[in-house]
C-alpha cells in the first residue's frame, strides 16, 4: 500500500516536469512574430492571371510577379484595358500639380494619317490666311449686302459699323452728294473682323486719313509708289497690306490681296457702290500712291486671340499661353503632323483625339483640317473636360508673370508632353518673353 501510494503522487510531478522542460526546449511563438517557415499556400485556391490588389497605381507598375528565372514582370492584366481620352479631373490649388496624371494611350493600330490624312503639305503659318484681312475681304466680294441700299446712298453695312448708326447721303434737288465715303470703312470692318481693333492692332474708323497717319504714327513702314517702281527695290507687298490712293487731300484705301513683279491686285469697298477686286500695273500708279506694311512679326496671331476669347472665354493672358503651346506643337499649322504620324494638327492631338477630333468637327459640319475646325475642337474640349483648367488660366494675373504662368498651366494640363514641366517652363518663357510684348503690351 505504502507503494502504491508514492507511485500516484510521483506521476503527476514527473508530468509537470517534463512539461516545464518542453517549453524551455520550443518557447511558444507569439502573433505579431515572423516564422522561419514557409508559408503553404492551399492547394484548394484558384489560380488566375487577373494581378493581386494594391494600393496604388505605382504597386502595379513597380511589384509585378516573379517569371520562371526570378525576374521581376510587370503584370498586366488579360485584356485591354480601355482608357478615357479626356478625363475631367478635380481641380487642383497649386498650378504645378494641378494637370491630369499621364495616360497610356490606347493602340489604333497602323498610322491614322494612312486613314485620315489627305496630302499634307506643311504651310507657312503667316501665310495661313486664318482671319486674315485679304481673306475676309474677298469673303465680301460675294456677301448679299456688300452693296449700297439704296444705290448712291453710302447706305452699307460697313458705314452702319464705322459710325456706329445708320447713314445715308441727303439728296439736294436730285443731285447726289457724297458725305459718306466707305472704302476705309470697309478696310477697319474687316480688320474688326479679324480682331485686330479689338486688340488695338487697327484704328475704328471711317477716315482714310485717319487710318493712314494711325499707322504712320505708329511705325509701319510705307512705301511710296517711286519705291515700287524701281527695278532693283528690295521692298514688295505682302497679303493684308494696305494701298493708299492720296488726291487733294483724300486718302482712298483698299486691301492688297495679290502682287507680282508687274501688278498689285487689291480689293476696295466704295467702288461702283459696292465692294470690288481691282487689278493695277505697277508701272500705272500714280505718284502720291503708298503701300503700308503694318503687320509686326505676331499681329498675325490676333485673329486666334480673338477666337480664344470671345469663343472659349480666355483672358488675353490665357490665350497667350495658349498661342505659346500652339507655336511649339504645330507652328500654327493645321495640317502639321508628328510623333511618326499619329498626331495631327495645331495642337497635336494624338491617337484617340486625333480621332476625336475628326469626329466632332463632322458632326458640326466642319472641316477638321482647317484651323477653323481645329480651333473648334479645341473649344469643345475646354467646354466639356478642361473647364478647371480654363479657371486656372484665367486666374493668371495680367502680367509678364501670369503669361509665363498661363503657358506653364497649359502645357502640363492638356498638352502633357515628354518632359512636361521643362516643356511648360519654356513655353512661359516664350508667352512672355515673346507674344507678351506684342500682342498684350498695347492692348
Amino acid at each position: 500500500m505504502t507503494f502504491k501510494l508514492i507511485f500516484r503522487k510521483a506521476i503527476p510531478l514527473v508530468l509537470t516536469a517534463l512539461l516545464i522542460f518542453g517549453s524551455a526546449v520550443h518557447p511558444a511563438i507569439a502573433d505579431d512574430e515572423v516564422t522561419d517557415q514557409p508559408v503553404v499556400e492551399s492547394k484548394e485556391q484558384p489560380l488566375t492571371n487577373e494581378p493581386l490588389p494594391t494600393d496604388s497605381v505605382e504597386d502595379d507598375l513597380t511589384q509585378g510577379n516573379q517569371n520562371d528565372a526570378g525576374t521581376p514582370e510587370e503584370t498586366l492584366p488579360s485584356e485591354p484595358v480601355p482608357v478615357s481620352e479626356s478625363p475631367s479631373p478635380a481641380p487642383q490649388e497649386s498650378f504645378v500639380t494641378a494637370a491630369e496624371p499621364v495616360q497610356t494611350e490606347p493602340d489604333y493600330g497602323p498610322s491614322l494619317a494612312a486613314v485620315y490624312g489627305p496630302d499634307l503639305t506643311p504651310v507657312n503659318a503667316a501665310v495661313n490666311g486664318y482671319g486674315s484681312l485679304a481673306r475676309i475681304a474677298e469673303k465680301e466680294l460675294m456677301a448679299d449686302d456688300n452693296t449700297e441700299f439704296p444705290l448712291q446712298s453710302d447706305c452699307v453695312k460697313y458705314n452702319t459699323w464705322a459710325w456706329e448708326r445708320r447713314v445715308c447721303n441727303p439728296f439736294s434737288q436730285g443731285e447726289y452728294e457724297e458725305k459718306y465715303p466707305w472704302d476705309a470703312s470697309f478696310v477697319s470692318w474687316c480688320a474688326n473682323e479679324s480682331g485686330y481693333v479689338q486688340f488695338h492692332k487697327f484704328p475704328h474708323t471711317s477716315s482714310g486719313s485717319e487710318l493712314f497717319a494711325w499707322f504712320s504714327n505708329h511705325g509701319s513702314y510705307l512705301a511710296s509708289s517711286n519705291e515700287l517702281k524701281r527695278a532693283n527695290s528690295s521692298f514688295k507687298p505682302e497679303r493684308d497690306d494696305l494701298i493708299f490712293f492720296v488726291n487733294n487731300g483724300l486718302y482712298n484705301t483698299g486691301i492688297i490681296t495679290d502682287f507680282s513683279k508687274d501688278v498689285i491686285t487689291y480689293i476696295a469697298g466704295n467702288s461702283s457702290n459696292t465692294v470690288e477686286e481691282i487689278t493695277l500695273l505697277i508701272n500705272d500708279m500714280p505718284d502720291d500712291t503708298f503701300v503700308v506694311h503694318w503687320k509686326n512679326e505676331h499681329d498675325y496671331l490676333v485673329p486666334y486671340m480673338k477666337y480664344l476669347c470671345d469663343e472659349i472665354g480666355m483672358t488675353p493672358i490665357a490665350a497667350v499661353g495658349t498661342l505659346a503651346n500652339i507655336q511649339c506643337e504645330s507652328h500654327f499649322n493645321p495640317h502639321s503632323l508628328g510623333d511618326g504620324e499619329t498626331s495631327y494638327g495645331l495642337c497635336q492631338w494624338h491617337n484617340g483625339r486625333w480621332a476625336a477630333l475628326v469626329d466632332v468637327c463632322n458632326a458640326a459640319g466642319m472641316d477638321w483640317t482647317t484651323t477653323e475646325g481645329q480651333l473648334y475642337f479645341l473649344k469643345t474640349e475646354f467646354i466639356n473636360h478642361y473647364q478647371w483648367l480654363l479657371e486656372q488660366m484665367n486666374a493668371c494675373e495680367g502680367s509678364k508673370e501670369g503669361a509665363s504662368q498661363a503657358g506653364f498651366l497649359f502645357c502640363i494640363g492638356l498638352e502633357r508632353p515628354a518632359g512636361m514641366e521643362d516643356s511648360g517652363r519654356y513655353r512661359g518663357y516664350l508667352a512672355a518673353e515673346t507674344l507678351y510684348p506684342d500682342l498684350i503690351v498695347d492692348y
